[in-house]
């Protein structure tokens, strides 16, 4: 019978109605001591965590005296009963039966059946084999790299040797942990199989798992300025196959939210011109069509298209008069297009003359002073000039000086 004191386990003896003694729990308090026993192990409990396949032991030594036996469990809660030697200790032996992170938790029972409070040790156990990790990105297709992590904690490691969909063996000599970027030449789960390599030209067991290339179109936006779009800006959509025999490309989102279908080159390829209408949030998406009409997964592609011209700001507005003539302020110009497409902005209070203030090279506002010369309505005339020399079209801002 056990008893756990403190928190304590009393077992009762349950007579059932066939006359047989049953032992049944109930819970109770009282005032004995309940130390926790302690676990050593010279194989699990060390700097570094041991290898799948590790032999070893754990150790069990009395917090209390009298202990005659020990529960303990790894993870599941299910416990097992462990006797004690003369001496209070107890030896269990123990393989790994898998990889990874475990928790042991032991309670000693005394020969009046106190149980202990639990003692608790976390551990983990080492793959022989490499720790393959895949890092998928919205980009992913046929011809773009997908970013693969290696990692071996077992001693020694000072590389990886890998093969990917048949191909030949590579390696990599960056010690125990190593990132490489695997290029898909078709669609569908093709194989990658990594290997550690150890010392004394030994290599570890394999590694083996399927990496899945969808058979969606390739697409990419090129213009003037890279890729980002800019309102009235043409562009042009490039549209590549990820799989053979393509005759066409249904797409919707380009200035219109209508599926549309536009045949393919000989190639598979398309080029199609895009002038972006209006600023703000677009999602485009394309499918691609074979001549057997296997239609393909979508690819799609949210963008920013940006305002071609700039937000006009300033220590003034257009509704109640500030400051007043002499009485310097500034004017600020806001533009989220990347600071490498645009030199800077042309621009002008009524008919003054046109001044040039470079762009803010860090972050999207641009400031520059301005001293009214005269007071009431005021108005701002500005361009913004982009990196070739192409001026945007004029936004006008207007304020009033006291």
């Amino acid at each position: 019978m056990h008893r756990r004191l403190g928190r304590t386990l009393f077992s009762l003896l349950v007579i059932a109605a066939i006359g047989l003694a049953q032992p049944a729990v109930a819970h109770a308090a009282a005032d004995e001591g309940t130390a926790p026993p302690s676990i050593e192990s010279s194989e699990y409990f060390t700097d570094k965590s041991a290898p799948m396949g590790t032999q070893g032991s754990f150790r069990f030594g009395p917090g209390v005296a009298d202990v005659v036996s020990y529960l303990y469990n790894f993870d599941d809660g299910l416990d097992t009963t462990l006797q004690a030697g003369p001496d209070g200790t107890a030896t269990l032996p123990w393989t790994p039966p898998r990889e990874g992170y475990f928790k042991l938790t032991v309670r000693s029972v005394t020969g009046g059946g106190v149980v202990s409070d639990p003692a608790v040790r976390a551990f983990s156990i080492l793959s022989r084999s490499p720790v393959v990790t895949i890092y998928p990105s919205e980009n992913d297709g046929v011809g773009r790299p997908v970013l693969v992590e290696f990692l071996s904690e077992l001693p020694g490691v000072t590389g990886f040797v890998y093969r990917y969909d048949g191909g030949r063996w590579k390696s990599v000599d960056e010690g125990y942990y190593s990132l490489v970027n695997i290029i898909a030449s078709r669609a569908g789960t093709t194989k990658l199989v990594v290997r550690a390599k150890l010392p004394h030209g030994r290599l570890s067991p394999a590694t083996t798992l399927g990496i899945y290339t969808t058979d969606s179109p390739l697409v990419e936006l090129e213009g003037p300025y890279g890729s980002t779009a800019i309102a009235g800006v043409p562009m042009t959509v490039r549209v590549d196959p990820a799989v053979k025999h393509v005759k066409e490309y249904r797409y919707w989102g380009l200035n219109s939210g209508e599926e549309q279908t536009v045949r393919a080159g000989r190639d598979g390829r398309l080029r199609l011109p895009w002038t972006p209408a209006e600023p703000g949030y677009h999602l485009i998406n394309f499918r691609s069509v074979t001549s057997g009409d296997r239609v393909s997964a979508s690819r799609e592609i949210a963008l920013t298209v940006q305002p071609a011209v700039p937000t006009v700001l300033s220590t003034w507005n257009n509704t109640t008069p500030r400051g007043g003539v002499g009485v310097p302020g500034t004017i600020r110009f806001w533009s989220t297009i990347p600071a490498e497409h645009v030199k800077g902005f042309r621009w002008h209070v009524d008919d003054g003359p046109e001044q040039f203030t470079a762009r803010n090279p860090v972050g999207y506002d641009t400031r520059t002073p301005y001293t009214p010369t005269h007071a009431g309505s005021n108005k701002v005339y500005v361009q913004m000039e982009f990196s070739d020399g192409r001026l945007s079209p004029v936004q006008e801002y207007s304020f009033l000086v006291a």
